[in-house]
């Protein structure tokens, strides 16, 4: 029965003038010029880096752990390529893009923006004719501090009243109102309530009546107290004159006149 023995090429080693092994026992070429049909060998582990055989399983491995079970349309170069339009300078194309964008934290907008639908569940359409409609009506409003009225004022609460308040102390007030149950008007100066300061009306004339067609008492401009008249003299009326002098006067009737017009004591003539 023949050993199996090992041998030494101590010299290199020519097969048919191929050098197989160099003088220094450096294999530098293989034995084996093709790899019969069938033949099977070892698959190594995916990532093996050393000169074993690849089998068509290890290289199959290596394939499917480059792109990593990537959909079947992108599992090639040349559809990664298609899939980014061809563009060799994607990488800049998409930071300029990017750029363009407005952050999701705090966006500054440098043009007007365009909603179509609704923000966070609320119709910014529907909304803004509300603004519009909200901003109409507050425009024609009268604001807190100043502001001037173009027309009449009304004024309808519980109680009907008007205050007009001082500056510095709000206690100190001019009221207008109407007493519905007892049915008058009536204007009150007051501080805290009590009635104790003065009311002043000015004008040239002050004139009283039911209407302003029909005038039943004046205070003229000089001060004369007119009843009935609008002037001082014979006319009908009660006049308090402010030299003194009181007159009641009928039409086509003597006058009565109380005066004192001396110092003689005649105060009735």
């Amino acid at each position: 029965m023949a050993t199996d023995k090992n041998f030494i090429v101590k010299h290199g080693l020519e097969v048919g003038g191929v050098n197989i092994v160099d003088s220094s026992g450096i294999l530098s070429q293989s034995l084996i010029t093709s790899v019969p049909s069938g033949a099977v060998a070892s698959t190594q582990s995916v990532g093996d880096s050393s000169t074993a055989l690849a089998t068509t399983a290890y290289v199959r491995g290596e394939i499917d752990a480059l792109i990593n079970s990537a959909p079947g349309t992108l599992n090639t170069l040349d559809e990664l390529a298609a899939a980014i339009n061809d563009d060799a300078a994607f990488n800049t194309t998409l930071t300029n893009a990017v750029a363009l964008k407005a952050p999701l934290a705090s966006p500054t907008f440098t043009g007007n923006i365009t909603v179509g639908g609704t923000v966070d569940g609320i119709d910014i359409a529907a909304r803004d004719a509300v603004l519009t409609s909200t901003t109409t009506t507050a425009g024609a409003a009268l604001p807190k501090a100043g502001g001037t009225m173009t027309g009449g004022l009304i004024v309808q609460a519980a109680t009907g009243q008007l205050r007009l308040q001082g500056t510095s102390n709000t206690n100190k007030n001019v009221s207008i109102f109407y007493n519905e149950s007892a049915d008058y008007g009536q204007i009150n100066v007051d501080e805290s309530g009590v009635n104790q300061k003065d009311l002043w009306i000015t004008g040239l004339n002050l004139k009283f009546g039911r209407n302003t067609t029909t005038e039943r008492m004046r205070i003229d401009s000089l001060g004369n107290l007119l009843v009935g008249k609008t002037a001082t003299g014979l006319t009908a009326g009660f006049e308090v004159q402010t030299s003194g002098q009181i007159t009641a006067s009928q039409t086509n009737a003597p006058s009565a006149k109380f005066n004192r017009l001396t110092n003689d004591g005649e105060i009735i003539r």
